[in-house]
């Protein structure tokens, strides 16, 4: 389901976790805020403080002059600093595409295998970072959701967050790789296996994106093939069966989750999240979460008697609706 703005926030089913957040609000950290904050949070942002991090100068302007960030949220914090494990001096890759800028080098061989031109170094800049930890105690900032999209640094950056990965964080949005498009970039198995350590538990993927090569060995107008899983963006959480908190602590945590999932459209686990707790007073709010999921069966369901005489102009809109609901449903399950 897509979430409107603040429509969980806006939702009166929910007012025992809104009111739990207006007293103390959920902080939010992007790192790598190229182009704004993470949608994940839309649905509730009127809730949620944000603090974001984007190292690059020019996109830091841009946000900065923006007043969409700046109004959509209780509180939109904007740091232009560049994070890694430490605080040692060290190079900002600076890519063609600056989307594709990394603490880390581009792959030559990556970069040879795929042709592709928006994975070319142009520039080397000396940068000086500072770490996660740092900056959280010296604002005196606890953060509760993390994402993270810093094209292969995402494991260097969690290494200087150990803090606050164990004591604060309750769920990760994570770009993960499975080709390695840097030198020496950690893979989803490495990050999966940091943060496993540290408590968290996969969910899934909000998104996944397969490998694209110039070579076209096999032309799609005529073949249909699979590809190689290239990169996502994984959702990893504090479960709150798994916690050992006090009340509050797990209120907090099971709120989070909540919000969190049933905002990525993991339903069933937001639902499981908040029944842990054994309280009357979120009946509604499963019982809203429910209908979530009802609306959205029914809109599947309603798309799918509509595609009956599709024309070729409806090619694509359909397509992109197969897309969307990959993950919700298999063949066999309707």
């Amino acid at each position: 389901m897509h979430f409107k703005k603040d429509q969980i926030a806006n939702n009166k089913n929910f007012e025992f976790i809104t009111n739990f957040f207006k007293k103390d609000p959920l902080v939010f950290v992007d790192i790598g805020a190229r182009g704004g904050a993470h949608e994940i949070i839309n649905s509730f942002s009127k809730l949620t403080n944000v603090i974001a991090f984007e190292p690059d100068k020019e996109e830091f302007e841009k946000l900065k002059i923006s007043s969409v960030d700046k109004n959509d949220y209780l509180s939109f914090t904007l740091i232009n600093e560049a994070l890694d494990q430490t605080s040692k001096k060290t190079n900002l890759y600076i890519a063609s595409n600056p989307n594709n800028t990394s603490l880390l080098e581009i792959s030559s061989s990556f970069f040879s295998r795929y042709g592709n031109n928006n994975w070319h170094t142009v520039e080397e800049v000396p940068i000086y970072p500072t770490t996660f930890d740092s900056v959280m105690k010296n604002e005196n900032i606890q953060p509760d959701i993390i994402k993270i999209d810093v094209q292969g640094g995402e494991l260097r950056i969690f290494e200087g967050a150990h803090e606050s990965l164990d004591n604060y964080v309750n769920a990760v949005i994570s770009e993960v790789s499975f080709i390695e498009a840097y030198c020496n970039q950690p893979m989803f198995s490495d990050i999966e296996l940091f943060l496993r350590k540290k408590g968290f538990s996969f969910i899934g993927f909000l998104e996944l994106n397969s490998r694209s090569s110039n070579k076209n060995y096999l032309n799609k107008n005529k073949y249909l093939f699979k590809e190689r899983l290239f990169w996502g963006d994984a959702l990893f959480i504090k479960d709150v069966f798994d916690s050992n908190g006090n009340e509050i602590q797990k209120l907090r945590q099971a709120f989070t989750n909540a919000l969190i999932l049933t905002s990525a459209n993991f339903n069933d686990l937001a639902i499981e999240q908040l029944d842990y707790l054994k309280k009357n007073e979120f009946k509604e709010t499963i019982n809203e979460i429910k209908a979530f999921s009802k609306k959205s069966y029914d809109t599947f369901i309603e798309n799918i008697n509509n595609i009956q005489n599709l024309q070729p102009e409806r090619l694509k809109e359909f397509l992109f609706f197969i897309d969307k609901y990959r993950l919700f449903n298999d063949y066999k399950n309707l």
